[in-house]
């Protein structure tokens, strides 16, 4: 019985809907409104408090609209008459009369017509009224009288400015760029559609640093309420601490635990498109904070951006370490490398080397891993990168080959037991930015370009992109931010590092990596919750403003 009233009531709805889209489009031509007034669309949804006004103002706001709709269709029938007229009669005038009607189109207030702003109904009232012109300038645009068709496409820009619609003013502004014979005078409409979008982009800034905000107090509060916890959690950690020193002895101990060694299916899943333009959507400590390893060891990020636990290496054991894993630099524990490769979201067949890049083997050397970056000796015997297809290897490299089948054995053969499914280039190769230059990794595993550096010029650099290490231009950054896949909110700083603000600090950036001074003033970790921050890290702080704007606030 209820399923059947549910299909009743709907059926109703569908036919109330059906009766309301047939009277507006019987009523489409008229010069009138089917509401008392005008209401905003912003108004309906509840995002825009406006004041209460009295009756008396409603009817006077509901007869002047209907007097300018009116007018405004009149306008464009005598203007339509007019055009056709003179083209019959005295095709000289017709200039007149186009060159009149280019600066009154011009003089209507951007978003005007969008139906972001206005009700369903009077934004198609309003449109209504325009089209036909509309439709007659799309006509003149394909005559061959040039100065008809300046005078077209100034009104057609100009309503689809009003519109504020981008699919409408694309094309004609494509058109405009391509066309080098002849001058078009539309300086005051791109001025009028630049104030437009910079007015777009400071309320979505707004939005964004108001809900920064927002949850920055959300963590404050509730900070107070987790330091019980926290002093809970380092009691068990010291607890673990004596149990793993046991588990470390013990030869069995790596048999016993070697099928934990496996991907987490629960691994970060991440948007590699887009920054920070929904602060809910930032992961704050995914990839900074201290982390228990599957050998229920805590590790933290050292010197390289590795994960070190300070436990004892297993597997085989290499010369170039003191068999322990970190805590600040060289090889890590298999269980802190699987960290490496969940935390950094890699896919298939990556590892990290000891010097805190990622890794893979090519295509042509299946069994030879290569970082990418430009480190090799300028010996003349390879081009300086290492790979990413073929070549010589870097040394973090050569001692990555040879723990591939030893500590990391298990880890690189549950990620690339499908040779199809391996990603070989995807962060490693060269590529094209966004403005049309080759990028290659440098030194600190970040892209760079060689153009110019954009925006605000540092006092770290010689005003290039690279090419082997310092800071590059906005659209390698974006470069970086995308091949690593980071979440929003993410940069990488000019030594190659992942990172983000705080929770508590929302425009502090902090990798985590233990690089500060033992000067006792902290933990030496740049972060990554509060305390000071690295050099990198403060040099990142002034150009999120500055040429890393729009990367971070995602525009």
């Amino acid at each position: 019985m209820k399923d059947i009233q549910d299909i009743l009531k709907a059926q109703q709805r569908l036919q109330e809907a059906l009766k309301k889209k047939l009277e507006i489009d019987k009523n489409i031509n008229r010069s009138v409104f089917l509401e008392p007034y005008a209401t905003p669309r912003t108004e309906q949804k509840g995002q825009v408090a406006v004041k209460r006004t009295t009756g008396e103002q409603h009817k006077a706001e509901y007869q002047f609209q209907k007097l300018s709709f009116f007018g405004l269709q009149t306008l464009t029938s005598i203007l339509l008459i007019l055009i056709r007229s003179a083209e019959k009669n005295d095709p000289r005038i017709v200039d007149q009369i186009l060159g009149l009607a280019s600066e009154l189109c011009e003089q209507i207030p951007m978003k005007c017509l969008s139906s972001s702003a206005l009700s369903r109904d009077t934004n198609n009232l309003l449109w209504k009224s325009l089209k036909p012109l509309a439709n007659y300038m799309h006509e003149l645009f394909l005559s061959e009288d040039q100065i008809v068709i300046k005078h077209a496409v100034k009104i057609l820009l100009s309503i689809s400015i009003a519109k504020a619609s981008l699919k409408d003013i694309l094309p004609i502004l494509s058109k405009l760029i391509f066309n080098k014979d002849d001058i078009y005078d539309v300086r005051g409409l791109l001025l009028q559609m630049n104030d437009g979008l910079i007015e777009t982009i400071n309320e979505r800034e707004n939005r964004m640093h108001q809900a920064v905000n927002r949850k920055a107090s959300t963590w404050s509060a509730d900070s107070d309420s987790s330091e019980d916890e926290d002093e809970n959690e380092d009691e068990d950690e010291n607890d673990d601490e004596d149990e793993t020193v046991d588990d470390d002895e013990d030869p069995y101990y790596g048999r016993e635990h070697g099928d934990n060694t496996t991907l987490n299916e629960t691994a970060v899943n991440v948007d590699s498109s887009a920054t920070s333009t929904n602060d809910s959507t930032i992961e704050f400590d995914d990839r900074l904070e201290r982390a228990l390893n599957n050998r229920g060891q805590y590790a933290r990020l050292g010197s390289t951006g590795k994960f070190y636990c300070g436990g004892t290496l297993d597997g085989p054991q290499c010369s170039c370490c003191n068999g322990k894993c970190g805590p600040t630099s060289g090889c890590n524990c298999s269980s802190c490398m699987l960290l490496d490769v969940q935390k950094r979201a890699l896919s298939r067949g990556w590892l990290v080397n000891r010097d805190g890049a990622s890794a893979r083997c090519s295509r042509q050397e299946t069994r030879t891993f290569y970082c990418g970056r430009k480190v090799m000796p300028d010996d003349g015997t390879s081009d300086g990168y290492c790979g990413p297809t073929n070549g010589p290897q870097c040394t973090a490299c050569q001692k990555l080959n040879q723990q591939r089948s030893g500590r990391y054995n298990q880890i690189w053969t549950a990620t690339s037991t499908n040779d199809n499914t391996i990603e070989f280039d995807d962060r490693l190769e060269r590529t094209l930015n966004n403005r049309g230059r080759y990028a290659r990794l440098g030194s600190t595993g970040k892209f760079y370009c060689g153009g110019t550096l954009d925006g605000p010029q540092c006092s770290c650099c010689n005003g290039k992109c690279g090419p082997t290490n310092g800071c590059n231009c906005s659209s390698c950054m974006l470069l970086d931010v995308q091949k690593q896949a980071l979440p929003r909110g993410w940069l990488v700083n000019n030594e190659g590092t992942p990172a983000r603000c705080s929770p508590s600090i929302p425009t502090t950036f902090y990798c985590g990596r233990k690089v500060m001074p033992d000067d006792g003033t902290s933990d030496r970790y740049c972060g990554p919750t509060n305390g000071p921050q690295c050099t990198a890290c403060q040099t990142l702080n002034q150009q999120r403003c500055g040429r890393y704007k729009h990367i971070w606030i995602g525009q």
